[in-house]
């Protein structure tokens, strides 16, 4: 089967579909604020998640890596995609601006709402877009945060949902969430930094 048989598109909406289905079906059974320590977890040799658990991933699909876990009253979700072909390096921040454009529509695409906040923001030396929107998600309103960085050829997310009645609830946790990707400094974003060129 060749590498890009799952295009990024696909499994970015794969990731969202899993993590839209955690947090709106799924009852709020996860884990607690109680008694919890937050630690370090290497997700790979680019970036740390600090975190409350521990994180376990699995590729859902050839090169699409996403782990999960529900916690306070919210879904919170990691991905990464890894299609060579359909992920190139950018020339420069248009570049990069302009695929962040296209994940924030893809998803709106597939759970239709509006942006309500959108920035520009640098992780370390790397730079990424932070969203936060409000989507009808399998029939309820919910309050996504959404942080991406295109960083060596791929696409890394990290993301927030719950229930808009909760938003208030989980402001505090899903800040502290949305602040937990820490990002190695040998992270390249351009592509006259690939090293195959």
């Amino acid at each position: 089967m060749p590498q890009t048989s799952y295009p990024r598109k696909a499994c970015f909406q794969a990731s969202i579909l899993l993590c839209c289905l955690l947090a709106v079906i799924s009852p709020y059974t996860g884990y607690s604020q109680e008694n919890a320590v937050w630690k370090d977890y290497k997700v790979d040799h680019v970036v740390t998640l600090t975190l409350p658990v521990k994180i376990d991933t699995s590729t859902v699909y050839e090169r699409c890596t996403i782990g999960q876990f529900e916690y306070e009253n919210l879904a919170f979700i990691y991905s990464k995609i890894d299609v060579i072909d359909s992920v190139p390096w950018p020339r420069d921040t248009l570049s990069i601006r302009n695929g962040y454009d296209k994940l924030i529509k893809g998803f709106l695409s597939q759970n239709p709402g509006t942006v309500l906040e959108k920035r520009e923001i640098v992780e370390g030396q790397v730079f990424g877009v932070y969203a936060k929107m409000k989507a009808t998600v399998s029939g309820a309103d919910a309050i996504v945060n959404l942080k991406a960085f295109f960083i060596n050829g791929d696409t890394y997310g990290i993301m927030t949902l719950t229930e808009a009645g909760l938003a208030e609830k989980t402001k505090d946790v899903s800040e502290k969430l949305m602040r937990s990707i820490k990002i190695s400094p040998l992270a390249k974003q351009f592509q006259h930094d690939n090293p195959l060129n």
